[in-house]
């Protein structure tokens, strides 16, 4: 149902991981659709209580995929980008459930803001957080 996060259920509990630790959880598009599906999904699911987001790997979120930026200017993808961000990060705070960002490791840029949106976070002693555009 999803290509680019993992979504699990414990109980009343729904964890959501971001499943591209190969790039250290950088955003694709493709990414940022299945986050704002899933928080859609799971605002309508009432055995969920709870939320966790996460990210596979050693790393929250390194934020944006630039390498899937290369053809924007070609393209509308800056569009579908945008859109895409802006659905996921409606969803997230639309949901009328708690939600706990799992910081694993560094959240630079978008997943710093991710984690942010989030009504807690809960970070390891490894975790890092930096703006991209500071």
């Amino acid at each position: 149902m999803y290509r680019d996060i993992l979504l699990e259920k414990k109980g009343n509990i729904a964890i959501l991981t971001m499943n591209r630790p190969e790039v250290l959880n950088a955003f694709s598009v493709e990414m940022r659709q299945d986050i704002g599906t899933a928080f859609h999904d799971l605002a309508k699911d009432d055995t969920v209580r709870a939320v966790v987001v996460t990210g596979a790997g050693r790393a929250f979120s390194a934020g944006g995929d630039i390498k899937t930026w290369k053809d924007s200017k070609k393209t509308n993808s800056m569009e579908i980008i945008t859109k895409a961000a802006h659905r996921a990060v409606t969803n997230l705070i639309a949901l009328e459930k708690p939600v706990i960002a799992m910081v694993n490791g560094d959240a630079i840029g978008a997943g710093c803001n991710l984690a942010l949106a989030c009504d807690l976070v809960i970070a390891s002693k490894d975790a890092r957080f930096g703006q991209a555009f500071v």
